[in-house]
């Protein structure tokens, strides 16, 4: 198998010869002892399931291996007695809430808002979407369910991701929070860019509410459309089509409501020295329409054209559809690139930000 930096499986990847491939076809399969012979278990090809059963299966053979190291030696003759099944732990026996309260009461020693941040999320909304009983019982999907209900209250991508990771947090329980075992590989992600949430003017503006933000009439500068334009040489056969489609002059792209105007900088030297503060800032894909006429560009792989299809037709791009986009066109490493150089340009006022939640 293969591991991202975060120590998880990179699903479809495994190393041959101490070098990583993609086989998308791979099913995982766990190896472990049992009554002393190695065993071999076939798990399916979802690699989070994998992860579960892997934790439940070391726990579970640790816990008997301490039960058979603590146990005293039988006298010659004597029958060793049975343990009661009853006294060994298993996770079956770690309520949810019992668990979620004694986690709490050990987060105390935590910054007041980190606190707050893990009791709101495990005490007032994951119970909301998830009714399960114990621990172990947590799957990926309730996480997934979690997600969703999120997602219907309003919340952003960025607050979904922060309270998804702190059930994760919970789940993997790495500073002994709680008194239950780990629960390993039980996890979603939730992707976000960012949106810039400064607008900036040359005049101060009264107004707030609802407006539509227009794309550049040009690149701000020809450095920027460069590296730009070498990013996406990897996606497509023409990136000179692809940076046309993607990145539209003078179209509609955002929609936000006006929250505040403020001046910014008193430094004469700069025209535009006023900010709007947006919020509610989302991708509009029509009337663009989005990708600007995205069939005609030359897409490299059947997969990078089926997700820019589904990137047209979301007005807002949302859970797996969303992920793999922003794998395949690699957004985020693009963000990361910009805010780069930007900041070597002295403008990091500019700077894409996580959206805030």
């Amino acid at each position: 198998m293969a591991w991202d930096a975060k120590k998880r499986i990179r699903t479809g990847w495994c190393l041959v010869a101490g070098v990583a491939e993609q086989h998308s076809e791979c099913t995982y399969h766990l190896r472990y002892k049992q009554d002393g012979k190695w065993m071999w278990e076939s798990v399916g090809d979802d690699p989070n399931t994998a992860m579960t059963l892997r934790s439940s299966r070391s726990y579970t053979e640790g816990v008997k291996a301490a039960a058979a190291e603590e146990a005293p030696v039988p006298a010659a003759g004597t029958a060793a007695e049975v343990p009661d099944s009853t006294s060994i732990p298993t996770p079956g026996k770690f309520r949810l809430d019992e668990e979620i309260k004694t986690y709490l009461t050990n987060c105390e020693k935590l910054a007041p808002r980190s606190h707050k941040a893990y009791r709101l999320t495990l005490v007032d909304l994951f119970p909301q979407s998830c009714k399960k009983i114990y621990v172990h019982q947590i799957t990926q999907q309730d996480l997934q369910a979690f997600d969703s209900f999120l997602l219907k209250r309003g919340d952003e991508d960025r607050t979904r991701a922060n309270r998804g990771e702190h059930v994760t947090t919970f789940l993997r329980n790495k500073e002994g929070r709680r008194a239950g075992p780990p629960i390993l590989g039980v996890s979603i992600t939730i992707k976000y860019l960012g949106f810039k949430h400064d607008e900036f003017r040359s005049k101060f503006s009264h107004y707030r509410g609802p407006v539509v933000i227009h794309s550049s009439k040009k690149w701000h500068t020809p450095a920027l459309r460069e590296f730009v334009w070498t990013h996406f040489r990897n996606c497509s056969r023409n990136p000179n089509a692809t940076l046309q489609a993607l990145f539209p002059l003078q179209s509609p792209v955002a929609d936000a409501v006006v929250q505040d105007c403020k001046q910014w900088t008193d430094d004469p030297t700069i025209k535009e020295r006023f900010a709007l503060r947006l919020t509610q800032v989302r991708i509009v894909t029509q009337p663009k329409p989005a990708f600007n006429g995205m069939l005609s560009v030359p897409w490299k792989t059947e997969k990078t054209k089926e997700l820019a299809s589904a990137l047209a037709r979301a007005r807002v791009l949302e859970g797996t559809e969303k992920n793999l986009v922003y794998e395949e066109f690699a957004w985020l490493a693009l963000r990361n690139k910009i805010n780069l150089w930007l900041k070597s340009e002295g403008l990091e006022k500019l700077a894409l930000t996580p959206p805030k939640g």
